[in-house]
């Protein structure tokens, strides 16, 4: 009987390690291609997966990633890099800026989208914009520019399709 239980814990034991065995974390900086500058705020993420980080000050960067994983690395104005992970434990990647994206793209609350597939109303509001009219507040820039966004208050509270969204 004592055997048979540790057994079982045995099993149970290298099973739970085979598992954690699977994961590896990942480190590396994210840098700029022309002049190898770091890039900060830079989405690392693997790929297909919800959660990830984001690329420090000095855009460096550390995530736990299953081995299988391919890591997407994604910064708005740069063109999305990849990488697989295998057994690799430190991955640089340099980044190349693209002007197509910056056109392209929409940048949202989580990530960016293409802006034929967003499934919102896209505005964009530029400096001309803000010509036509005295401005004594910064709260007035942006205010009647975008429908159901009304901005209130001394302290601009901002408010987008009212109180339920």
């Amino acid at each position: 009987m004592f055997g048979r239980i540790t057994s079982l814990f045995l099993g149970i034991f290298l099973m739970s390690g085979m598992l954690f065995a699977q994961q590896v974390t990942v480190t590396g900086r994210v840098t700029d291609t022309p002049d190898g500058s770091p890039l900060p705020s830079v989405n690392v993420a693997g790929k297909g997966k919800a959660l990830g980080t984001l690329s420090g000050p000095d855009g460096k960067y550390s995530i736990t990633v299953n081995r299988s994983d391919t890591l997407a690395y994604m910064f708005v104005g740069y063109q999305n890099r990849e990488g697989v992970v295998r057994d690799q434990t430190g991955m640089d990647v340099a980044l190349e800026f693209s002007e197509c994206s910056m056109k392209e793209e929409v940048a949202i609350g989580y990530g960016t989208v293409k802006k034929e597939v967003a499934t919102g109303p896209v505005y964009a509001v530029s400096a001309e914009d803000f010509n036509h009219r005295a401005i004594t507040s910064s709260q007035e820039l942006a205010t009647s520019k975008i429908a159901g966004v009304r901005i209130t208050g001394a302290d601009a509270m901002i408010r987008i399709r009212g109180k339920s969204s």
